[in-house]
């Protein structure tokens, strides 16, 4: 019906919208932080909203580990020497498949950030030799949910991706 029609292009129309704010957001976040970081705001946006994972752990652990890939590297997240980046993005996409295999499987971010950020079914953590650096990812991720609209902008966006969904199955 056309009712549906109207109501899947106005769920459309805003999800782009939020999506660009979010975007907005972020790049301002990392060039406010970082301003030689060549990273890209919409890839991690995207890469995030993809895995449906928290996007405000992703800025926290980027921030923390290199200030978002400007310490003399492309290995924005630290991530072991697996490979050498081309650019910052293609991390991106190591870590999500990283903390989403090993990190974060059956729990949320804030019983990550308690564990000090060990994988789910082991005692390894992600930054072994710094007790403090669960709670050090919390405090940036806490500023970054305090100071910024990014955390309520990718919430609005996963719901409004939510309905878009149920109107098209």
């Amino acid at each position: 019906t056309d009712s549906v029609v109207d109501s899947l292009c106005i769920y459309k129309d805003s999800a782009e919208y939020i999506r660009q704010n979010l975007i907005t957001e972020v790049g301002y976040y990392i060039s406010r932080y970082a301003p030689r970081s060549k990273m890209s705001a919409e890839y991690i946006v995207d890469a995030c909203l993809d895995k449906e994972f928290d996007i405000t752990l992703l800025m926290a652990q980027g921030h923390l580990e290199t200030h978002f890939a400007t310490c003399g590297s492309n290995n924005c997240f630290g991530i072991g020497n697996r490979k050498r980046y081309k650019h910052p993005n293609e991390s991106v996409d190591d870590y999500l498949d990283l903390m989403t295999r090993k990190y974060i499987i059956n729990r949320t971010t804030e019983q990550l950030l308690a564990s000090n950020v060990r994988m789910e079914n082991s005692k390894s953590s992600y930054y072994s030799s710094l007790s403090s650096y669960g709670a050090k990812v919390k405090k940036i991720r806490d500023d970054i949910k305090k100071n910024t609209n990014i955390h309520e902008l990718f919430n609005d966006l996963l719901e409004v991706n939510s309905l878009i969904g149920e109107y098209e199955s």
